[in-house]
């Protein structure tokens, strides 16, 4: 069995990211510079490409799936003895992520041609998720008023929102469940 394009795409980001978290985790960017063929690193990045690696893990072959295994593993091992970095750093890019699904949101308000970029500019808000389900998880904490500040820009779309299609990659959909990840379902009216 071959592992689907897209889902070997994320695997070698994932293996780049997680091989170089722990300079990432002591260097004072965000927006980590990773190489001309990779997106730069955050943890955004990272955890929303293992959030969908291992739902979709039975869609890898085996060779592929223990180098998902070893970069998790990999990752892990970098974060055990920095927990206040990677908390520090989530909590940045949270805000990061947050002004920046913002001001997609007011453009879109503005011009709805802008939802021609719907499909890429949704990232972000998914990045929201994962950053906040892993800062959920014992030992670390999410930053205070988050959910709040996510909560009323979801209150807006919602208000605009017309339920449709799946706005991904289809092989990607089983990872990102209609009631959770509502916001990649449909369009803005």
């Amino acid at each position: 069995m071959d592992t689907p394009k897209n889902l070997q795409n994320d695997l070698n980001i994932l293996e780049r990211f997680a091989e170089i978290t722990p300079t990432y985790l002591t260097s004072d960017a965000l927006f980590y510079p990773t190489g001309p063929t990779i997106p730069e690193m955050t943890f955004g990045g990272i955890l929303l490409r293992q959030h969908r690696l291992l739902l979709l893990k039975n869609l890898l072959s085996p060779t592929d799936q223990d180098r998902l295994d070893t970069a998790i593993a990999n990752f892990q091992a970098a974060l055990e003895n920095n927990i206040v970095r990677f908390e520090k750093k989530c909590h940045r890019e949270l805000d990061a992520r947050l002004r920046q699904w913002k001001e997609y949101l007011r453009d879109l308000q503005q011009d709805k041609s802008v939802i021609n970029y719907y499909r890429t500019a949704v990232e972000p808000r998914v990045m929201i998720d994962v950053i906040l389900q892993q800062l959920d998880l014992p030992p670390y904490a999410p930053p205070e008023y988050t959910q709040e500040r996510v909560l009323k820009l979801d209150v807006g779309l919602k208000m605009r929102w017309m339920d449709g299609d799946f706005v991904w990659d289809d092989a990607w959909q089983p990872a990102y469940p209609r009631d959770d990840y509502w916001y990649l379902y449909g369009t803005f009216a």
